[in-house]
């Protein structure tokens, strides 16, 4: 959809370029594309209740407060807990300081990734081996592993 609105503009440019009502025909053409691409989503965008049931439906325990969410299963004799937030943190309060472009790509950074926690102990122990990942659309890193004898979130 991206690309759509993006060629849509270069079109638009293209042939408003000699006109002085250039910017006037590229913001009415932005706004349509816009306007169709949040219909789109609006209407195709699964629900919570979808996304419950799809966990539920697979052997998950889910909870969430607010956009923190821990999935939960027992896998045979482990126990495993999965702990992310449903979107990235805000960086609101980190805006208001610094310059311009460090802020821009800041925002771009914290709105690439999300942080996941995988716990996994065995049954009747209390040790926790603890997973720290930084996930992408494209890729996942690992960003620590440690133990723990509490389950912390």
């Amino acid at each position: 959809m991206i690309k759509a609105v993006a060629s849509t503009l270069s079109k638009t440019i293209k042939l408003h370029q000699g006109s002085l009502f250039a910017f006037s025909g590229v913001k009415d053409a932005l706004r349509k594309k816009l306007d169709e691409e949040i219909k789109y989503e609006g209407d195709n965008k699964p629900s919570i209740n979808e996304y419950v049931n799809y966990f539920n439906n697979n052997g998950w325990d889910i909870n969430y407060t607010g956009t923190q969410v821990e999935l939960s299963r027992k896998n045979g004799e482990y126990n495993l807990k999965v702990l992310f937030n449903a979107r990235s943190p805000s960086t609101e309060d980190a805006q208001e300081d610094g310059n311009q472009q460090q802020q821009e790509e800041q925002q771009d950074f914290n709105d690439d990734y999300s942080e996941v926690s995988v716990y996994i102990n065995k049954n009747g122990q209390s040790k926790w081996m603890v997973a720290e990942f930084f996930v992408t659309e494209q890729n996942s890193e690992i960003a620590g592993v440690r133990f723990t004898n509490n389950f912390e979130t």
